[in-house]
């Protein structure tokens, strides 16, 4: 009868004790799973972030470069018109209409397309 209940005590401490060493071994590895997730997760929002902003340098180059060619029979007359134009700092005043400036100084995370506006006024100079 002692030895019975002795067994039963070992096994109780060894079941015990494998069990407390599983839950701690299996906690330890869910913590390295997820720091090296997190980690991870950092790295390919850099990644992501860095080929964002190449792409955007990449496709301004590309607008930079693209011009339009057009002649005019009827007046014989060559016109070329440029896709984008970057504007110095200094003459930002000068170049940019206030209401779009002001445009952009409210929501400057946001990319305004005012192509519409700008020909218009161009037209109305014209």
């Amino acid at each position: 009868m002692i030895g019975t209940l002795i067994t039963v005590l070992v096994v109780a401490a060894v079941s015990g004790t494998v069990y407390g060493i599983w839950h701690y071994f299996a906690d330890f590895v869910m913590d390295i799973v997820k720091s090296i997730a997190e980690r991870v997760k950092r790295f390919l929002s850099k990644v992501f972030a860095g080929v964002k902003c190449f792409l955007k340098r990449v496709w301004g180059s590309i607008k930079e470069i693209i011009k339009s060619y057009t002649y005019d029979r009827e007046k014989d007359k060559w016109t070329v018109t440029e896709t984008t134009r970057e504007v110095p700092p200094d003459e930002v005043e000068n170049e940019i209409p206030a209401d779009i400036r002001a445009r952009v100084e409210v929501m400057p995370e946001v990319e305004h397309d005012v192509t519409d506006k700008v020909e218009l006024k161009l037209k109305e100079c014209a």
